[in-house]
């Protein structure tokens, strides 16, 4: 046997018997692993040639990363296996099939034998079938610490290609070989499948069966983007969503199951089944089997029994020319019936006196309002909250909402569909004499409890719900995709009532291009000062424009980063006679603009009491904008601070206080026509403030200017749409950019103005160079000389005006006025004095120090 082909080729090998063992005789040392890192040599081969039964062709690395295939025939199907596995590689890919060398084998199998450009592993079982009851193995590899026997041992003949000359196949390519394989898999890893115990009243054939029998799987596979590739011997052959060419499961292989061997399936997991049921659940109900059994009932009603009486099972069911159950009524005409036998909560029997008597149930109407879809929701460890979930839309409930939907359901019902002696109008009377018990939160929290994965924004996304699909917006795009394409749970009051339509991103995010873009131009454009009266003169503030666009990205990305919580304040640019608030400046409109896409709560700035437990009761699970309007000089700014930075309490009257954590706290908006004017680190470190000019005023307003009423009737269709993908520029402008400063107008003076009085704002402006240039300034000093330049403004003033007056006011001015100082005592003249101490260096570890 010639065996220098083998040397020449580096690949390496061992003497073998017929039996395909190692010719141990022939090893040193008897063993054959060294020729896992080892070539054989020439001596070595000379010494083996004449006694050697076959040749093992070593597997792994020392062989140039040569991996066999390697379809078995101990059910004597080798050939069929074979030959179906070739056609699929030819329908597919027929160019690997020409990059294989391939090879019969001694037993009536094949090899299929390649060099792969990756990292090897060990050898692998791809496909399992069943030979009298017991486990055999159809398809494996050997790689690397494997050998298998090969031609030209005898009864070994090559088919196609040459040993010597292996091809080098991708991880794709592979993949794309290891998924075929896979389909002939009879028998799941362990065995396990996705079959779930999941529980109904006992005599009522469960949801899930019945969607076994008669569902439909087809649809569900297509909606989440899987494609049927072929059909044959009714065999379904699937292809996953992102894979171009192959197989990634079969459906009926193994019967009635889904079985899935690509290992980048989602929602389905490598080498296991599926039921029909199962495959529901995972597409329809992410993975709660539980909320399956019920959702589905609402997703396929017709499937389901219809009946009408209080009977455990239906009775005199007719069924129609298309397979839907009827119920036949006295005179035997089908009346159409839309409830399954485990939500029928009435029944008719006898009283004492013989009489027909109207009984409801309690288990079966919390089985009806589950099977219309309601339920509660966990909010934290100790409260939930009514919902009703259709889809994955979630609405939020009251016990009078539940039941005027019930009320509904029941008024509709044919009077014909209940009992003998009963209607539905009974139902109802009966359910209004104990409405305060079904009503009571002990009895509707029995309903089922869900702890739902909600759609939310994350870092570097967010998510707008419009009534076509889902916006997602990042960094690099904006881009609109189908409901079916991201899995999670939506507020029904987050959804936004409008298709939308994507504008190309460089027209979208340019403010001309649309009305409310240009609206904001105009509040970004200060009067100019040789020509205060005409609009027409000023300019755009381009810096406080990009400003004011990332604040309005930022309100709209609900995300929560720790290390940016900050409450947006709208104020006045402009400083009136006296710092009169001025006003009708557009902060309102910009709030109104934010609240048409994020769910918004209200709170009047005039009658804002912090101290009130009850306070934050308005908001609900969805609230998404916390909208503090019209607030005044006097606003506790720092109420807001533990709901900023470590989330808020929500006190309910009779309810336990639901705990909102910081990553579910809404934004908060603050509008003004004063300014907040501390602004000390705290303070400062939680705001992020806007000027709006005053180009609108009480005497000329957006209709003004625009001859229309923002998000009226009056705009069209055309203008919404702009309005829609500026505003997601914007949220892409911020989580590009964070939120952007500008260099404010007027926001110092008029904070300055609103602490101190005009007076010592004269007195520190004349002062403040000469302080500067001496460095170090005496508090009592200050007061001395304010006392002297004003001597009748110290005089008049009540209450008196003190030296401690007099020092917050400079510690304040200094402050605004960004010059860096350290308050210290100091000796001057003999005596300890407090003194300030300007730090024009700006040394960081002393600026700001308090008095």
């Amino acid at each position: 046997m010639d065996l220098t082909q083998f040397l020449n080729a580096k690949l390496s090998f061992i003497p073998t018997t017929n039996d395909k063992l190692p010719y141990f005789k022939l090893l040193p040392n008897g063993k054959w692993e060294y020729y896992q890192s080892h070539l054989p040599s020439q001596k070595e081969v000379d010494a083996w040639s004449a006694r050697m039964e076959a040749v093992g062709l070593v597997c792994g690395l020392i062989s140039g990363n040569v991996e066999v295939i390697d379809i078995d025939n101990h059910k004597g199907n080798a050939t069929t296996v074979f030959n179906q596995f070739k056609e699929q590689i030819l329908t597919f890919a027929d160019e690997i099939w020409h990059k294989l060398y391939i090879e019969t084998t001694q037993s009536g199998g094949f090899h299929l034998i390649y060099k792969h450009e990756g990292t090897l592993d060990g050898s692998q079982k791809l496909a399992l079938q069943l030979i009298d009851g017991k486990k055999d193995t159809l398809i494996e590899t050997r790689g690397e610490g494997g050998y298998v026997v090969v031609a030209p041992s005898p009864n070994y003949n090559t088919l196609q290609g040459s040993l010597t000359n292996l091809s080098i196949l991708n991880d794709e390519e592979r993949d794309f070989l290891f998924e075929i394989a896979r389909s002939f898999n009879e028998i799941p890893a362990d065995n396990i499948t996705h079959t779930i115990q999941y529980s109904t009243n006992s005599n009522i054939t469960r949801p899930g069966d019945l969607f076994n029998e008669q569902g439909d799987h087809i649809d569900l596979l297509e909606n989440i983007g899987w494609q049927l590739t072929y059909t044959k011997d009714g065999v379904e052959y699937w292809r996953r969503p992102g894979k171009n060419r192959g197989i990634s499961a079969t459906y009926n292989h193994i019967p009635n199951k889904l079985y899935v061997f690509s290992s980048n399936a989602d929602p389905f997991d490598l080498n296991k089944t599926y039921d029909k049921f199962a495959i529901y659940t995972l597409t329809k109900c992410n993975g709660d089997f539980k909320r399956a059994a019920k959702q589905i009932r609402t997703d396929y009603p017709n499937l389901f029994v219809k009946f009408t009486n209080g009977n455990t099972q239906p009775s005199e069911l007719k069924t129609n020319h298309n397979g839907t159950a009827k119920q036949s009524t006295k005179d035997n005409t089908p009346t159409d019936i839309n409830l399954p036998l485990s939500t029928i909560f009435w029944s008719e029997g006898v009283d004492s006196r013989g009489k027909p008597k109207l009984t409801i149930n309690k288990d079966r109407l919390i089985n009806f309002l589950e099977y219309h879809g309601f339920g509660t929701l966990k909010i934290d460890d100790k409260n939930t909250v009514f919902i009703s979930i259709k889809e994955h839309i979630v609405t939020e409930e009251t016990p009078a909402s539940i039941f005027e939907v019930v009320k509904n359901i029941l008024k509709n019902l044919s009077t014909e569909y209940l009992t003998e002696s009963f209607t539905s109008d009974d139902v109802w009377e009966r359910i209004l004499a104990n409405i305060r018990q079904f009503k009571s939160v002990e009895f509707l929290e029995t309903m089922t409890t869900y702890d739902l994965n909600f759609i939310k924004d994350t870092a570097d996304k967010a998510f707008f719900f419009f009534k076509n699909g889902i916006v997602e917006v990042t960094k690099s795009r904006i881009v609109l995709k189908n409901y079916n394409e991201i899995e999670g749970y939506i507020w029904k009051e987050q959804i936004i009532d409008y298709n939308f339509k994507l504008i190309d991103e460089p027209i979208a995010s340019n403010p001309k291009n649309s009305m409310f873009g240009r609206f904001l131009e105009k509040v970004c454009s200060p009067a100019n000062k040789e020509y205060p009266n005409d609009r027409s003169k000023r300019i755009v503030d381009n810096d406080r424009l990009t400003s004011l666009m990332t604040a309005i990205g930022f309100l709209l990305h609900t995300y929560q980063n720790p290390a940016l919580t900050k409450a947006v304040i709208f104020c006045e640019e402009k400083i009136s006679q006296n710092d009169d608030a001025n006003g009708r400046t557009g902060k309102g409109l910009t709030a109104q603009a934010l609240s048409k896409l994020r769910k918004r709560v209200t709170y009047n700035g005039k009658q804002i009491d912090f101290t009130d437990k009850f306070f934050y009761q308005k908001i609900t699970p969805d609230t998404q904008l916390l909208y503090f309007d019209d607030v005044k000089k006097n606003f506790d700014f720092e109420a807001l601070f533990s709901f900023l930075t470590e989330g808020f309490s929500i006190e309910y009257k009779r309810m336990q206080p639901i705990e909102i954590p910081l990553n579910k706290t809404p934004k908060v908006l603050i509008t003004t026509n004063n300014v907040l004017a501390n602004d000390n680190d705290s303070h400062r470190a939680r705001k992020f403030e806007i000027e709006f000019s005053d180009y609108f005023s009480a005497d000329y307003t957006p209709p003004d200017e625009f001859n229309i009423m923002f998000f009226e009737a009056g705009w069209d269709d055309d203008e919404w749409n702009r309005f829609y993908n500026f505003m997601l520029t914007c949220v892409e402008l911020f989580l590009i950019t964070s939120l952007t400063p500008y260099i404010p107008v007027n926001l110092v003076e008029r904070k300055l103005k609103a602490v101190i009085p005009d007076e010592f704002l004269e007195f520190c402006d004349e002062f403040i160079e000469k302080w500067k240039s001496e460095v170090t300034i005496s508090r009592s000093q200050v007061f001395e000389d304010f006392a002297k330049a004003y001597p009748l403004f110290i005089q008049h003033a009540r209450p008196a005006i003190t030296q401690k007056h007099t020092t917050k006011w400079l510690n304040f001015y200094l402050q605004s006025k960004e010059i860096h100082f350290v308050d210290i005592q100091k000796r001057i003249d003999g005596k300890i004095k407090r003194v300030w101490v300007i730090n024009q260096e700006g040394d960081d570890q002393q600026m700001f120090a308090k008095g």
